[in-house]
């Protein structure tokens, strides 16, 4: 089922331990806490609602995306308040982000949460383990249309880019989910830096584009200065 967070793998020999799987907890991700029962909370939580919204992440139900910086989205959510804020005023909380170029596909590996409880929740394909905000992961952008392309880091470690990346790949970039701290500041900066160098550039290409409209029009032409033509004399 492609895109709607419930794809299988094609090559079962990257599916192991699929029955494993660890205890969540519950509540959006915040940038960065000194509370580590806070931080458990949130990461858990992360992984269940809209980072935008708060409405609840349907794994198989709800089309998923995530942003530079590692957060989860609604699709149908995000898209709405970027169409919004063309219209109206800035949203802050989407300031990292540019469009939809800037929003990539998620496609999880689910299993269910344990024998008596058949409810999904997204899993690392090799590994088993549930992917509840805790373990380290990836999305691998964009990917295989086919396939999952969320995979823990220790996954990652432990086979090899090569490896992964020839069962889910391609990956031109690998988004890591939830990063906090110092490490989350770091992608914002870098992210904030290509925005804004980005549109530094834009300007002064539109600075440019006038400039020279306004040098090739025949208002400019009619009041350029003549040059006087020097007569011979005979």
């Amino acid at each position: 089922m492609g895109g709607d967070g419930g794809v299988i793998p094609k090559n079962r020999r990257y599916l192991r331990g699929a029955g494993a799987a660890e205890k969540t907890g519950n509540v959006s991700v915040v940038d960065a806490t000194n509370d580590p029962k806070v931080l458990k909370e949130e990461r858990s939580r992360a992984m269940k609602v809209c980072a935008l919204s708060g409405k609840p992440l349907i794994l198989k139900q709800t089309k998923i995306v995530v942003c530079p910086l590692g957060r989860l989205y609604n699709k149908e959510s995000v898209v709405e308040a970027l169409l919004m804020r063309k219209k109206k005023n800035k949203d802050a909380r989407l300031d990292h982000i540019r469009g939809l170029k800037d929003l990539h596909d998620v496609r999880f590996h689910t299993i269910p949460k344990s024998s008596e409880d058949t409810q999904l929740v997204a899993a690392c394909p090799i590994r088993g383990s549930e992917l509840n905000g805790h373990i380290p992961a990836v999305v691998l952008v964009p990917g295989n249309p086919d396939t999952v392309n969320v995979v823990s880091d220790r996954a990652l470690k432990e086979l090899g880019e090569e490896v992964i990346l020839g069962e889910y790949g391609p990956a031109e970039e690998k988004i890591k989910l939830f990063p906090i701290g110092e490490e989350l500041e770091e992608i914002k900066t870098r992210v904030m830096a290509t925005i804004l160098s980005q549109k530094s550039s834009k300007k002064k290409d539109k600075k440019k584009r006038k400039r020279d409209d306004a040098a090739a029009s025949p208002e400019a032409k009619a009041i350029q200065p003549t040059v006087p033509v020097p007569q011979t004399v005979d």
